[in-house]
């Protein structure tokens, strides 16, 4: 959601395959600190972009309104774990 009266963020790919050790990303998201901080959630898949597997969120912050973005951190790990959908 875009607020009225402040500008539009560049469009950048905050996430990318293979970075970080990573081979795919999923389900990104963005929230902006009251203090203009930018951000930008996904969960990082550890063995590829399937439904199934070992999952970890992470995060990467900008603090330039998304035109540069610092390194990838994990935010939660909860290690050999793995995520499941069961229909």
């Amino acid at each position: 959601m875009l607020l009225p009266g402040l500008p539009h963020p560049p469009a950048s790919s905050v996430f990318g395959p293979g970075e970080s050790g990573y081979p795919a990303f999923r389900i990104p998201g963005t929230v902006v600190t009251n203090s203009g901080t930018v951000l930008a959630f996904a969960e990082g898949r550890v063995g590829g972009s399937g439904v199934n597997g070992n999952v970890d969120l992470v995060m990467k912050r900008s603090l330039d309104g998304g035109q540069t973005w610092q390194a990838l951190q994990v935010v939660a790990n909860d290690g050999g774990n793995t995520s499941s959908r069961s229909e």
